[in-house]
């Protein structure tokens, strides 16, 4: 269970820049295989209906190889229950990723991004450095690239973006903190619902760890 004070998707404010609760389940297997869920309060308005929660569900599968690496490939899906039009908001993402150490890449892939007609393309490159036993510092950044035929003007001006974050993440017996700064490069006029919600920002969030 955690709070944050934004809840930033790919460097876009989701919740108009307000708190938000955050609930996340995980389960990993033996045999590779793992899936999850994760429900998310928000504030977003889209084509006048406001959304005020999110759900999404993922499985894939995953292998090491060698002493430090490993690959996965898997499945997203994005729910809004609140919504009336949720057949219409709701897509999958398939991804594909890799990792080495502390340094990760994935791509993800969806046929029709957050509902806009449109295929996308994110790829996603991050780095983890443990500083002790209970704290880190991490790096990530995001490229997205539209294509096809989107029926959201904002977006469809902005066919390709970038987001940057980095952070610090710190475990306290059964508390998690995390604090990093986000930021976008998406065009001002063209950021959905106005620029305050792409500009950069300090992300703060605390979760409790029911099995750390």
């Amino acid at each position: 269970m955690g709070l944050l004070s934004d809840y930033r998707y790919r460097g876009i404010s989701r919740s108009d820049r307000q708190p938000v609760v955050q609930a996340t389940i995980a389960y990993d297997h033996a045999s590779g295989l793992f899936a999850g869920a994760q429900g998310s309060s928000m504030r977003l308005s889209h084509r006048g209906e406001e959304i005020g929660f999110e759900l999404l569900a993922y499985t894939g599968y995953a292998r090491h190889f060698g002493s430090r690496g490993a690959w996965e490939a898997g499945l997203l899906r994005y729910e809004y229950p609140e919504s009336a039009r949720a057949r219409t908001y709701a897509y999958n993402e398939t991804f594909v990723g890799a990792s080495y150490g502390g340094f990760s890449l994935r791509a993800f892939y969806s046929p029709d991004y957050v509902a806009i007609r449109s295929r996308s393309v994110y790829f996603q490159g991050a780095y983890v450095h443990p500083v002790d036993d209970d704290t880190q510092v991490y790096g990530q950044i995001g490229l997205l690239k539209l294509a096809g035929r989107a029926t959201s003007q904002t977006l469809a001006s902005a066919p390709r973006r970038s987001d940057l974050r980095i952070g610090v993440l710190r475990t306290w017996r059964d508390l998690q903190f995390d604090a990093s700064i986000v930021a976008s490069d998406f065009p001002d006029t063209a950021c959905p619902r106005g620029e305050r919600l792409c500009e950069w920002g300090l992300v703060l969030g605390v979760s409790y760890l029911f099995f750390p």
